[in-house]
C-alpha cells in the first residue's frame, strides 16, 4: 500500500510539473505571437506613413520638390522604420528596414529620385517590395492586421 501512495504522489508532483510547463510553453508562445504582430504593424504604419509623405511630390517639378520638403516628417519616417527594423530583427532580416530609417535620416536629394528608386529596387527595398515582404510574412505566420 505504502508504494502505491509513494507511485501516486510522484505522478501527481510529475503531472503537476508538466502542466506547468505547458502553461509556461503557452505564454512563450503567446507573447512571441504578440510581437510578431506588433512588428508587422510597426512595418505596416512604416509604409502608411511614407506613402502618405511621398504622395505629395507625386508629379511635382524639382523645385516644388524642395519646397515641399519637411525635415521634421523625415526624421518622423526615420524613427518609424527604425523601430520597424527593431521589431521585425526577432523574426526576420531587417536590414530593409534599418536601411530606410538611414535614408530618411540623412535626408533626400531630389534631382536623384529615379536613380534613388532604381538603387532601392536593385537591393530589394523599396516600398513596394517591402510592403510584398510584409505580407508574405503575414502569410506565413497567419497574421491579418486589422486596417487603419
Amino acid at each position: 500500500m505504502e508504494a502505491a501512495t509513494i507511485l501516486a504522489r510522484s505522478l501527481g508532483n510529475l503531472l503537476r510539473y508538466f502542466q506547468g510547463e505547458r502553461h509556461h510553453l503557452d505564454t512563450l508562445q503567446h507573447n512571441r505571437q504578440k510581437e510578431l504582430e506588433e512588428a508587422m504593424l510597426a512595418t505596416h504604419h512604416a509604409i502608411v506613413e511614407t506613402n502618405k509623405y511621398l504622395e505629395k511630390f507625386r508629379d511635382k517639378e524639382l523645385h516644388d520638390m524642395y519646397s515641399s520638403q519637411d525635415r521634421d516628417i523625415e526624421y518622423k519616417l526615420s524613427e518609424l522604420w527604425a523601430i520597424s527594423a527593431i521589431r521585425s530583427s526577432k523574426f526576420i532580416d531587417a536590414t530593409p528596414d534599418y536601411v530606410k530609417s538611414r535614408e530618411w535620416l540623412n535626408g533626400i536629394r531630389w534631382e536623384t529620385w529615379n536613380m534613388r528608386q532604381e538603387r532601392l529596387d536593385s537591393l530589394g527595398i523599396s516600398l513596394e517590395q517591402i510592403q510584398e515582404r510584409l505580407e508574405q510574412t503575414m502569410k506565413d505566420y497567419s497574421i491579418i492586421i486589422k486596417k487603419q
